[in-house]
């Protein structure tokens, strides 16, 4: 990030006559970082021909923009509260670009002026202009005439502009050969994910305290599980924003004399691995609310819980989608499917958290706020717990855990014998 700033800075420093471009894939916060960052950064570089003068950024979406001069009302309208100040004005070179689109305008009051004052009016030169969405331009305005317009503002204009797109999107053949001409530089965004966390959940979250020191204090495991699968920022917002609600509903609802209370911790962190991972397929759409392609299907095995491998069969069904996703992201560990979140996050419906209490009190072997026995017997069976076992107590279990197996009450195809409170 530090770079990109350095390369910003010298473009705003320095006279130019070309545009600067920050390309990266979608999602990685290309746009979310020059709204944060960059553009305040910008604030505070004198322009290059008056240094008592600050620089102007203003930002335009070229999303659907049919022509050029809805170009130009979209940065009139980026400036309008800028000069509604009626100190201050628009210089003239600025007013004569830009007056196709004023005439697009419609209600925008009286007090909108385009002379020259004699006082703190607006010059080119002040502004930085930011345009994104460039791969999203619409099919109705051609990428020449799109270049042309740049090419006046950074040649005749000495507009200093920075282009945000996904430039290998951009389908125009021609491109390539326009870029050339008008772009002097083209920066690769590498996100910093650690640094866009902590902004985004001040952001974000600072009117919720205990959600916030829940997120700091878990950043670490956040970001390493987050990042080990994707980079796309706007999946870890929503995820967050999402989750919130969760958090909120399982702190309140899980009281003190819940069974469940002293494991509060230990839930939180697995709901949120599993929202994580359900949103990263979620939003790269492999998955929708009416597919949930298998991930739902109890598939556990005595085996697999107990010690953390595969069964035969498991192994014969190795190339579904589900055992691809215990793979992605349960490397090792165990899996279970909560149908309350997956809804939430695939729209099906809205979190319940009643739904969710009845699958942790799977999860966790729980009935009428107490662990059914037949799994306490298990759990006191299971390596490494047995080796603590005298012989005497060791048969006297082994002949319990017998004839719970022959009433057929163990049910294995969820929960986990080591989620035992």
């Amino acid at each position: 990030m530090q770079q990109l700033y350095e390369i910003v800075n010298f473009y705003l420093t320095n006279e130019t006559n070309y545009a600067l471009m920050i390309t990266g894939e979608w999602g990685i916060g290309k746009t979310y970082y020059y709204k944060t960052v960059l553009e305040n950064n910008i604030k505070e570089i004198s322009t290059c021909d008056k240094n008592n003068k600050k620089y102007r950024p203003i930002l335009v979406s070229l999303f659907g923009l049919k022509s050029i001069e809805e170009i130009q009302t979209e940065i009139l309208l980026s400036l309008y509260p800028i000069f509604k100040d009626k100190k201050i004005k628009l210089g003239t070179q600025l007013a004569k670009v830009l007056i196709k689109g004023v005439l697009n305008l419609k209600n925008l009051g009286s007090d909108l002026e385009l002379e020259i004052d004699k006082g703190d009016w607006i010059n080119f030169s002040e502004l930085v202009i930011c345009f994104d969405d460039l791969e999203r331009l619409s099919e109705n305005l051609k990428l020449e005439e799109f270049i042309g317009f740049i090419n006046t503002l950074v040649e005749n204009e000495n507009v200093k502009v920075i282009i945000i797109a996904y430039a290998n999107k951009i389908e125009n053949k021609k491109f390539i050969e326009l870029k050339e001409k008008v772009i002097g530089n083209t920066i690769e965004f590498i996100p910093d994910l650690n640094e866009s966390f902590v902004s985004l959940i001040k952001l974000k979250f600072s009117a919720f305290p205990t959600y916030l020191k829940f997120l700091s204090t878990h950043k670490e495991y956040i970001l390493e599980f987050f990042t080990s699968n994707s980079s796309n920022l706007r999946t870890l917002s929503f995820t967050l924003l999402y989750f919130r609600n969760i958090f909120f509903e399982t702190e309140l609802r899980i009281s003190q004399n819940d069974i469940l209370y002293e494991k509060e911790n230990e839930i939180l962190k697995i709901l949120l691995k599993f929202s994580i991972a359900i949103a990263i397929e979620y939003k790269d759409g492999n998955i929708i609310f009416k597919d949930k392609k298998g991930l739902d299907h109890p598939k556990l095995t005595l085996g697999e819980i107990q010690f953390g491998q595969q069964s035969s069969s498991a192994n014969k069904d190795n190339d579904t989608f589900r055992e691809k996703f215990k793979k992605k992201y349960y490397t090792n560990e165990e899996y279970f499917f909560f149908s309350s979140i997956y809804n939430f996050l695939t729209g099906g419906s809205i979190f319940i958290f009643d739904k969710l209490k009845i699958e942790l009190n799977k999860l966790y072997y729980v009935e009428d706020n107490e662990i059914l026995p037949e799994y306490i017997v298990f759990k006191k069976l299971v390596y490494p717990a047995l080796y603590e076992l005298r012989e005497k107590e060791y048969k006297k279990l082994t002949n319990e855990m017998l004839k719970y197996s022959d009433q057929g009450v163990y049910d294995l195809s969820y929960g986990s014998i080591k989620h035992i409170v």
